[in-house]
């Protein structure tokens, strides 16, 4: 049995020794391009993944992957790729492993025992974390796209752990890092009347308008466009603001899926209050998705299938709703930091006293250096009730003057901490000084301007009497 696909032998030359794919600033018109196609056996088909070369299930005009499925002639196959990972990153921005499925529980699955063709493993799989890949060969070669489509998703969805992502079309798959990562190759295949039996049923259904990536566009391009609105690039997640500065990032494909899911969130959420921003959200989208492939958006078609991977669009909020301890009464905290006016002409009453309320007491958690002086005991002591007590002796100033006085001329036995500093700039600031983390500065808001000005120690002294 001989099954239509393509395969790519010229990009193993290009891929990363350690990751398997092609990195950043790397060559992929390699992978773009340079695909065969072929009528290959299970035998031709593990020979060519020994080699590391690529595979794709279509076989595609002039052998390129062209953008919105143009050039996809007909298919022979069904990948499944089977990643178990979570659907999000941790704090520190690395995937969640998610283990679903083991290549032994694969195996065991009643529809891989049917039709499985080849079992492999995908470049990215590590001990502990198993990734792979599940080959279904078709006795019927599929024409229709969106038949096709529908078809994987029915597929995928008996097959735990598996990432709907790579339904899209057509979708490239890196081959195996090393020969050993062939696991089997059963030669099975998903017989004709399979297929000609789904065909009849998927031609009952509804026809779909759009496409489930034009979806997000559209949702992108909805969103109120004005030379006075908000900066959008201000508001977004540091995973953002990181990749439209033009910074690396280790996973491309993940990396750009969080960048729509974070765009699409903040149209939803402005749409619903009418606010509009200065550039458009897919202007911004195709901006990043530039800065971490390093070429067109309109290239190959790979932009518009990472919108298509993007799940749930209307339901979708700004992370920092999700970050945050206030939930969504953060993205208003940081509509207020970013545009005091917008925050103050949209946001209702009811917002602004819950945001007030919710800022919480600062409390004094730095230890008294005494608690740590050895010199008036060499016995271990309890310690606790001394640091509360002297904590509780501690003066908080009621004033940038009295802070400076402790700070400088003041006895020499007053302890003021850190906490204690803040504790007096809230008290005479409040909502109006903001900490910029990133560039390790304090700011002022003006009230008759409507402007930020650095907060530094030159204009605490100028406003002491």
């Amino acid at each position: 049995m001989k099954f239509i696909c393509s395969i790519n032998s010229v990009v193993a030359k290009h891929v990363d020794a350690i990751t398997g794919k092609i990195e950043a600033k790397g060559n992929f018109t390699s992978f773009n391009e340079n695909w065969e196609a072929l009528e290959a056996s299970t035998e031709e088909l593990a020979a060519h993944l020994k080699q590391k070369s690529g595979l794709c299930a279509w076989h595609l005009h002039e052998g390129k992957r062209k953008a919105n499925r143009t050039g996809v002639i007909k298919a022979g196959l069904i990948i499944v790729d089977i990643d178990n990972q979570a659907d999000h990153k941790d704090r520190d921005g690395n995937k969640v492993q998610k283990q679903e499925l083991t290549v032994e529980e694969a195996l065991e699955l009643d529809i891989c025992k049917k039709y499985l063709t080849i079992a492999y493993y995908s470049p990215s799989t590590s001990e502990g974390w198993p990734r792979f890949r599940l080959v279904f060969g078709l006795e019927k070669p599929i024409i229709d796209a969106n038949f096709y489509q529908w078809f994987s998703k029915e597929i995928y969805k008996q097959i735990p752990g598996s990432d709907v992502r790579a339904t899209t079309i057509p979708n490239l798959f890196y081959g195996p890092k090393k020969e050993t990562d062939l696991i089997c190759t059963p030669g099975r295949f998903i017989p004709a009347k399979k297929t000609d039996d789904a065909l009849r049923f998927f031609a009952t259904l509804p026809v779909k308008s759009t496409d489930e990536g034009d979806e997000t566009i559209e949702i992108l391009k909805s969103a109120q466009v004005s030379p006075r609105g908000i900066d959008l690039t201000s508001l977004v997640s540091h995973t953002v603001r990181s990749v439209l500065d033009g910074e690396e990032v280790l996973d491309r494909s993940s990396t750009m899926a969080s960048v729509a899911k974070e765009l699409v969130g903040w149209v939803n959420w402005l749409n619903e209050r009418k606010i509009a921003v200065r550039v458009s959200p897919l202007t911004t989208a195709q901006d990043a998705f530039y800065n971490i492939y390093e070429y067109h958006h309109d290239e190959n078609g790979k932009f518009y299938r990472i919108l298509s991977s993007v799940r749930d669009t209307a339901s979708l909020l700004p992370a920092i709703s999700l970050a945050s301890e206030l939930g969504p009464l953060a993205i208003w905290k940081k509509v207020k930091s970013v545009s005091r006016s917008t925050f103050d002409r949209y946001a209702t009453d009811e917002d602004k006293e819950k945001l007030a309320s919710a800022r919480k007491k600062q409390i004094n958690s730095v230890l008294d250096a005494s608690v740590f002086e050895l010199s008036t005991s060499t016995q271990v002591e309890d310690t606790s009730n001394q640091t509360q007590s002297n904590l509780t002796q501690m003066k908080t100033p009621d004033s940038p003057k009295e802070l400076v006085d402790l700070q400088g001329g003041g006895s020499a036995n007053q302890k003021v901490t850190e906490n204690t500093i803040a504790d007096t700039l809230i008290s005479n600031l409040g909502g109006n000084l903001l900490y910029d983390n990133t560039l390790d500065q304090f700011y002022r808001y003006d009230q008759e301007l409507g402007v930020w000005y650095l907060y530094d120690e030159q204009h605490t002294r100028l406003r002491l009497p």
